[in-house]
């Protein structure tokens, strides 16, 4: 009932959020746009909520927590909203439940889409950062988009873990699934067993950005800008940099 923005199904991602609101907020606290907004929605389109202004997409997303190895809930949950609404459904996941058998179960049920968190490449990164293999994670985008799914990958850039090198390397292995794909980069902050690691400077996430570029992607943002644009001269260094709709 609160929709106020309808989403064709294959833009069911965060990712395509931005094509019409950057969810700054200014069109409706100071009356006038900025200058990074698509102009796309009125401000009456937009909404404040706990997590920030923007508009209430068409999407619902079940983020933070994955039980995705217990299909069941969200098998249940995506035949409920189907049945009731006109919502498409996202999954946010780091793709350890999503085997063949689970992701067909959730394709009948209704799931429209996957937010997967691939991340590292290297095998001991993965394993140290996760505790487990990625051998089953890297092959899940060309079976997700197989069976139909839309599908947004993130990758965390983690100085001195996960860099541009990797990230680059990630790049170039979806690409071989489908260079569409939408990626995110998304900018670590230090929390809970991490707080010994630092978050990325501007320059490391343009770097990766145009290492992911480079690979080949087409469709390429970066995100938790707060975290690494701290100063003025990030700011006109990041619009520099990269293309106008990477952030």
């Amino acid at each position: 009932n609160t929709v106020t923005l309808w989403e064709r199904r294959e833009k069911a991602t965060a990712w395509h959020a931005h094509d019409t609101c950057r969810c700054c907020g200014t069109c409706v606290v100071h009356g006038k746009r900025s200058l990074s907004c698509p102009g796309v929605l009125t401000p009456e389109s937009i909404l404040f909520s706990p997590q920030g202004f923007g508009p209430s997409r068409n999407i619902v997303a079940f983020t933070g927590g994955d039980v995705t190895c217990c299909p069941e809930f969200y098998a249940e949950c995506s035949r409920l909203i189907k049945a009731q609404t006109k919502l498409w459904v996202l999954i946010e996941t780091n793709g350890y439940g999503l085997s063949p058998k689970n992701m067909d179960y959730l394709k009948e049920s209704g799931v429209d889409a996957f937010w997967l968190d691939i991340k590292a490449l290297d095998t001991e990164t993965h394993k140290w950062l996760t505790g487990c293999s990625n051998e089953h994670i890297l092959k899940l985008p060309e079976g997700i988009l197989k069976r139909g799914f839309v599908l947004e990958v993130l990758s965390l850039y983690i100085p001195d873990l996960v860099e541009a090198d990797e990230i680059g390397a990630i790049a170039r292995a979806l690409k071989a699934a489908d260079p569409a794909i939408p990626f995110t980069i998304l900018a670590f902050f230090p929390e809970y067993k991490m707080k010994s690691f630092r978050s990325p400077t501007a320059t490391e996430m343009v770097n990766a950005y145009q290492k992911a570029k480079a690979a080949g992607l087409k469709n390429i943002r970066l995100g938790n800008l707060g975290v690494f644009i701290r100063t003025e001269e990030d700011q006109k260094y990041l619009l520099s940099n990269v293309d106008s709709n990477a952030f």
